[in-house]
């Protein structure tokens, strides 16, 4: 059985897997840096304080990826 410290313990540590992999994975990493930050949410251990960092970075970056990326379309295919 599972204490509430082993709980939160997984929660961190899963948050900042998702957190990194948010990083590394283009267009997808926008779905992982969102479940990182909401994994994160509520734990006070490193580990969740890194995973909601890395999520909040990778889904900045993967969202202004994806925008550059649709502006690119937009102008390749209006001149």
């Amino acid at each position: 059985m599972e204490t509430s410290h082993q709980s939160k313990g997984s929660d961190g540590t899963g948050a900042l897997v998702f957190g990194i992999l948010s990083l590394l994975i283009p267009y997808i990493g926008l779905i992982l840096g969102i479940v990182a930050v909401v994994m994160a949410s509520g734990v006070n251990t490193g580990m969740a304080t890194g995973g909601k960092i890395t999520g909040i970075i990778g889904i900045v970056y993967n969202a202004l990826m994806l925008l550059l990326f649709a502006t690119g379309v937009f102008f390749l295919f209006t001149f």
